[in-house]
């Protein structure tokens, strides 16, 4: 480099620097314009009655006393409680399989987060990291779930949907 040059390097670092951080306080500004703080949950009770198509799964809040339940289908409830229990099987089943897939495409479940609560359903995705970019997939809740017990993978809960769910619940 010229003797010129010397003295561009610190100021194109600083430029660079205010750039990046414009672009992270837009990003957090982004998800607080959509109200989509991130609340820490842990599975707190699955609830498998054989004879019913609908199975029910309690969210608890990790650092306080809110909880919600989740309606879920029957294979998504033994994927989770064979998760939670650590059994496995002869072969993989669909949720081991989906696994096994993100893993081999050297990716990895970062975290899931139920999203979004529309026309009382709800939505998640699921946060890759690969190659050290972040991609999101779209879920259903049981899914995701199933996926994050079996890498013991943190499980968050939009804010505002902990919010809505709660003011009709009193807990679970």
């Amino acid at each position: 480099m010229g003797r010129g040059h010397e003295k561009s390097l610190p100021r194109l670092m600083k430029i660079l620097q205010d750039n990046i951080t414009r672009a992270i306080g837009f990003a957090v500004m982004s998800l607080e314009q959509r109200g989509r703080y991130m609340v820490p949950m842990e599975l707190s009770k699955i609830i498998i009655t054989e004879t019913s198509d609908h199975q029910i799964i309690v969210l608890k809040e990790k650092d306080g006393q809110r909880s919600f339940p989740i309606v879920i289908g029957l294979h998504e409830a033994w994927a989770i409680d064979r998760a939670v229990k650590g059994i496995t099987t002869p072969r993989p089943l669909t949720h081991d399989l989906i696994v096994n897939i993100i893993e081999g495409l050297n990716a990895g479940v970062v975290r899931i987060v139920i999203s979004d609560l529309r026309n009382n359903t709800f939505y998640a995705k699921i946060i890759l990291q690969q190659n050290g970019s972040l991609v999101e997939i779209d879920s259903r809740p049981s899914d995701a779930i199933a996926l994050a017990m079996q890498r013991n993978t943190p499980i968050f809960v939009a804010k505002k949907v902990l919010e809505e769910v709660c003011k009709s619940e009193e807990g679970f």
